[in-house]
């Protein structure tokens, strides 16, 4: 379900200095990361990631690389904020906007992030996961495309 992004990813990433191995752990994982868990004590890890998701219905709709870019920055929510904002943030809204580059027929995790950036996005419980490629009438720069009346 990926196909190439549209912006070259290089002019975003950062590719010196690197950090030398020696400095990093021979393991870890963000869901058993250090940190104060619901049960306390001293040496206590925590679960900093969310729910993690998985292509909801790859016969129906090829949409991994929407839910791989939001599932990701939901989970840096998370950390970012000590475990304070745990949000799920909404893949279908980028199959619903084509200006995010990515359909039912697939995208670029790199693009979803462009796109967010650029126009926000909302959490899953404004747009429920329905694995179709959906119009909502509206665009990002001038608001309802479908309903131009003032009041």
């Amino acid at each position: 379900c990926w196909k190439p992004p549209r912006t070259p990813a290089s002019a975003a990433v950062v590719l010196s200095p690197l950090p030398s191995s020696s400095n990093l752990p021979k393991a870890f994982d963000w869901r058993a990361a250090p940190g104060p868990s619901n049960r306390g004590g001293a040496n206590s890890t925590r679960n900093w990631c969310d729910r993690v998701l998985t292509q909801q219905q790859p016969r129906v709709c090829g949409s991994c690389w929407a839910e791989a870019a939001t599932g990701a920055l939901s989970d840096r929510f998370t950390i970012a904020t000590g475990g304070a904002l745990r949000v799920a943030l909404a893949p279908q809204v980028l199959l619903n906007f084509q200006e995010s580059d990515g359909t039912c027929m697939g995208g670029d995790a790199y693009d979803a992030y462009h796109f967010i950036h650029n126009h926000g996005i909302t959490d899953d419980t404004c747009a429920p996961f329905t694995g179709q490629d959906l119009s909502w009438g509206f665009d990002y720069t001038g608001g309802s495309q479908e309903d131009d009346s003032t009041d």
